[in-house]
């Protein structure tokens, strides 16, 4: 009868202190084994990612479905005055009702037309699913880094 080897401490449940030393200093290869990954995993399983417009299950990076994406239009030539698209090529000029009429503000700026699937979005968060301003946050702030560097 052939016995197996012994493995040494350092395999088993007995670890050198080089051992405990050396594991402490290696990253972690799996992301779920850190509190904050083990949290989120848990969450996602619990509550999965939805679009924000129509409810549908979407990846956790993913603000809309594959449906309702392609209904938003990017906002590209808007008064500056009044932030609503216009139709005629004259580019940073206001438009005819911000010229006869003053706003009491200098300047508007919007990312996206409002309608479609961002509309149903916002609405949802303005009537009690304020934990939809983080999912659309990522919107906002693609549209203002693109005002941002036009005005500098």
């Amino acid at each position: 009868m052939v016995l197996p080897e012994r493995e040494p401490a350092s395999r088993g449940f007995l670890l050198s202190a080089a051992d405990i030393t050396q594991r402490r200093a290696r990253p972690l290869d799996n992301p779920f084994m850190t509190l904050g990954g083990l949290v989120s995993g848990t969450l996602q399983l619990l509550w999965p990612a939805r679009c924000a417009a129509c409810d549908r299950g979407v990846d956790d990076q993913t603000i809309f479905c594959g449906q309702c994406a392609p209904s938003l239009s990017p906002l590209l030539n808007a008064c500056p005055g009044c932030a609503l698209p216009r139709r005629d090529a004259a580019h940073g000029a206001r438009c005819v009702v911000c010229r006869r009429v003053p706003f009491p503000f200098r300047d508007a700026a919007a990312g996206y037309e409002y309608g479609a699937a961002l509309a149903d979005a916002v609405v949802r968060m303005k009537h009690g699913q304020r934990w939809m301003a983080r999912r659309l946050g990522p919107l906002l702030v693609t549209a203002l880094m693109e005002l941002v560097t036009m005005t500098r």
